[in-house]
């Protein structure tokens, strides 16, 4: 599953703390599981009820979990591993604490840590759903859907969860089962009201479906629950685009790099909208150079790069960068294509050459850069 992906689920999953016994302390422990609350509140709360020392070995590692997940959404991520470490011990059965703690693993990067964590939860309690639901998670980062699949399924035989569906269609939509994401998906939001990240999701496998407007639809209410969340601007802005309409899907990725400046998508997609609308060649290109500024050994972003140049007819530029991106991904059509209209834009001789191959490459690739206004000069 890619990052936003891994967010949404985890944030959609986070196993939740069982309610905390009532307890003598007289502090409003209830604040430590209440998501809907301030995080800093919650924060506070779960560190006065710990320091109080009036709870129940269950008790206190409950909120010692909520405290990681507090700690989790405000993005202090080594205190939240900390909080979860300091939950398992207090109580080494609760097997939600190892899935709490595995979800965070996963979000980031230590995968191994991330299964070690679901195994053992495992082996305390077989078939543990959260765990399960969990682990295809990890399943998803590898890229094992079989795997993560399999386990989402064991999940939610016998049960009807909202959550966990959204998981497995994340899942589907990830192995490019658009049909399959689409059921389950829609299954979701049957069972429960929808969060941004469900609709998001759907959104998406509409659009992979060739059902923009839906896909539109499905953003808008994803934005619409959740104003600054940049993975649905990317979303809209791509199914605006399929359905021709440039000009509001370039405003959608610029705000969506507005909000994650680190979205090199976000900024790839508004230098490529605007290169293929011709319109804003300097933006167009100021946009493909943030996009690969940040991932700089991404041929996709610096073939995108190049075509902002093309537009622009800085040729010579533009064939640098077709060269670049070659160097990263020979196998890379569009780029070597492009190269050689640059190379006999420029009276280069050598450029029916590079067409050519290009043409070995991919027999379409001349009828895609056809929709987009680009001829094949004579040699």
């Amino acid at each position: 599953m890619n990052a936003a992906a891994i967010l949404a689920a985890t944030m959609l999953l986070a196993c939740a703390t069982p309610a905390l016994a009532e307890a003598d302390s007289g502090a409003d422990w209830h604040v430590c599981e209440d998501r809907k609350l301030d995080v800093d509140q919650r924060i506070d709360a779960c560190k006065a009820v710990l320091a109080q020392q009036k709870l129940t070995s269950k008790d206190n590692a409950a909120a010692l979990s909520g405290l990681g997940l507090a700690y989790e959404e405000k993005g202090f991520y080594e205190s939240a591993l900390g909080a979860f470490t300091d939950a398992i011990a207090a109580d080494p059965g609760a097997t939600y604490i190892y899935a709490n703690r595995a979800s965070l693993e996963n979000t980031l990067g230590k995968t191994d840590k991330a299964l070690a964590d679901c195994s053992a939860a495992l082996a305390i309690k077989p078939g543990d759903p959260g765990v399960l639901v969990v682990r295809a998670t990890i399943y998803a980062t590898q890229r094992n859907f079989d795997l993560a699949i399999a386990d989402a399924t064991s999940a939610l035989t016998g049960r009807q969860d909202a959550t966990f569906y959204f998981v497995r269609g994340e899942i589907y939509r990830e192995a490019g089962k658009p049909d399959l994401a689409l059921a389950d998906l829609s299954q979701s939001l049957a069972l429960e009201a929808g969060t941004a990240a469900v609709y998001n999701s759907r959104g998406r496998a509409y659009d992979r479906l060739g059902r923009h407007d839906l896909a539109v639809s499905d953003f808008n209410t994803a934005i619409g629950l959740s104003p600054e969340f940049a993975d649905a601007y990317v979303g809209r802005a791509s199914a605006e685009a399929a359905l021709g309409d440039y000009t509001h899907a370039i405003s959608d990725d610029d705000r969506a790099a507005s909000i994650d400046p680190k979205r090199a998508d976000a900024w790839n997609d508004a230098c490529w909208f605007r290169a293929v609308a011709m319109v804003e060649p300097g933006k167009a290109e100021d946009a493909c150079r943030k996009a690969v500024a940040i991932l700089p050994a991404n041929a996709d972003l610096i073939d995108s790069l190049g075509f902002a140049l093309f537009r622009a007819g800085k040729f010579a530029d533009a064939i640098a960068s077709f060269t670049d991106a070659l160097a990263h991904n020979p196998k890379l059509a569009s780029s070597q294509y492009m190269r050689g209209i640059c190379k006999l834009r420029t009276g280069d001789a050598s450029g029916a050459a590079d067409i050519a191959a290009a043409k070995a490459m991919d027999p379409n690739v001349a009828a895609v850069y056809a929709r987009y206004g680009v001829a094949e000069p004579s040699p």
